[in-house]
């Protein structure tokens, strides 16, 4: 198994050439994290000599016993696992890294971006992610179509959280949708807030998130 200790060693060269990259536990993430979270990942396996490599992006909304990981690759080292004891290991994780998976990690700006990567385009296969798909509706402000979603079974633990928050919010949303008062955006913004500060803690991304606002908080 990787420790943490050679994969701070190993990494150490990729962290020194780029300043906007942050080390927490075995993640490499880009800062600074917002809504989602984009990050390199460095895995143990059963061999203390092996590792495994790849990139991901995960949204910051959602529970942290649930980490959403979307639009990701792993990369390989000439069709097999990583060695560590390999003398050119570090440069070619590094050109592996920057040519591979930055480039991609950093076209994905804004929340938008990522919405893109992590919901399917075609109808039928987002229908699957109803959850995932209502906490996006809800942190762009789209209401209307969150109380679409909330009339749905598959989003029932959702009813659940925002009315954690405040009472009967869950069904003001789904009878009112974008109608609903200033006070309710509000009380949704508090859920998705507390939602990503509980996910940077799971993460260890305390020092790396900024809370920011939603767009739900923006378009009024």
């Amino acid at each position: 198994m990787t420790t943490l200790r050679e994969v701070k060693k190993l990494v150490a060269p990729l962290l020194a050439r780029h300043p906007d990259l942050a080390l927490a536990e075995r993640g490499i993430f880009l800062r600074p994290v917002h809504h989602f979270a984009r990050f390199i990942y460095v895995s143990a396996t059963s061999s203390a000599n092996q590792f495994m490599l790849g990139w991901a992006a995960t949204a910051m909304f959602y529970p942290p016993t649930f980490v959403n990981v979307t639009q990701g690759e792993t990369l390989g080292r000439k069709g097999r696992l990583w060695l560590l004891d390999e003398p050119d290991v570090e440069d070619e994780l590094v050109s592996n890294i920057e040519n591979r998976a930055l480039p991609k990690l950093r076209a994905m700006k804004t929340l938008r971006d990522y919405a893109g990567h992590a919901l399917p385009k075609d109808p039928v296969q987002r229908s699957y992610l109803g959850r995932l798909d209502l906490r996006f509706r809800l942190a762009f402000g789209e209401l209307d179509e969150a109380a679409r979603l909330l009339s749905e079974e598959i989003c029932a633990p959702d009813r659940t959280i925002l009315d954690r928050e405040s009472e009967g919010l869950s069904e003001r949303v789904k009878e009112v949708g974008a109608g609903i008062s200033a006070g309710d955006r509000e009380a949704i913004a508090r859920v998705l807030h507390r939602l990503e500060a509980r996910m940077a803690a799971s993460l260890k991304l305390e020092k790396i998130w900024e809370p920011t606002p939603f767009p739900l908080e923006l378009a009024r």
